[in-house]
């Protein structure tokens, strides 16, 4: 069961890697003279995906050291 959990915390932990990278791009273009209404959209929705693959990995790694 640990290996199971150790395999999923690795899968979300690059999830929320590749998701940070793509965070870095949108904000560049948020704040360039490009930006429109969908991209902002984009980065806020990236953000929330961010926040809450961070709370499911805090939740993992809590069940794990039990």
């Amino acid at each position: 069961m640990k290996k199971e959990y150790l395999a999923m915390n690795q899968i979300l932990k690059k999830k929320l890697e590749r998701l940070k990278r793509k965070r870095e791009e949108l904000s560049q273009l948020v704040n360039s003279t490009e930006s429109n209404s969908l991209i902002k959209q984009d980065y806020i929705r990236v953000k929330a995906q961010i926040e809450t693959l961070e709370d499911v990995l805090d939740i993992s790694e809590g069940m794990m050291v039990e």
